[in-house]
């Protein structure tokens, strides 16, 4: 069997796990400042806010990439990573009621399902977490350009205003968010 082949039957036998209709899922908890687990059919599942990247704030190894990437300390890059995350957890009670717009299939590299998960009155966590300046916005796939050209403005308004991380550690955001090289 051809590699192609396994990946499709894998893809196949991949339960659907999120319901055609709008339903609300409850938070479980937060890995970092992208990464929601939710309860879905009273399973923990990781979800990915669609479209965005956090620093991180545990030592793994995307940390040790972004080291080398970027030259500046382990420490500090763990410093950002742990301002994203404790900001997600404020806009994301344990408990909260959420739902899911935008859900991708299959799952990203680290097994977590893409998604834009949205608060009750409908807020986007994705956008909120773009326009206060505590996320950038993932320039590789599954991000596509229609989704890349509604967000960047969020994000280069949150640079000007010096929103979030931007305001506090505008260097080595600029670093870590590869906005030097772009």
């Amino acid at each position: 069997m051809k590699a192609r082949d396994a990946l499709f039957l894998l893809f196949l036998l991949q339960p659907a796990i999120l319901p055609a209709e709008e339903a609300n899922f409850t938070l479980l908890g937060i890995e970092d400042g992208d990464t929601l687990i939710i309860s879905i059919d009273n399973q923990s599942e990781k979800i990915q806010l669609l479209g965005i990247d956090a620093p991180e704030d545990v030592d793994n190894a995307k940390l040790k990439h972004d080291v080398q990437r970027t030259g500046a300390e382990a420490g500090e890059l763990l410093v950002l990573g742990n301002q994203a995350t404790q900001f997600l957890k404020t806009l994301l009670p344990v408990n909260t009621a959420v739902k899911m717009d935008n859900v991708l299939q299959p799952r990203d590299r680290y097994g977590r399902i893409p998604a834009d998960v949205r608060l009750a009155d409908g807020q986007s966590i994705r956008d909120l977490m773009l326009s206060e300046g505590y996320a950038i916005v993932l320039r590789r796939p599954p991000l596509d350009d229609a989704l890349k050209g509604q967000l960047m403005p969020l994000e280069q308004n949150a640079i000007e205003q010096k929103r979030g991380l931007w305001g506090s550690q505008p260097q080595l955001m600029r670093a870590w968010s590869g906005l030097e090289t772009r």
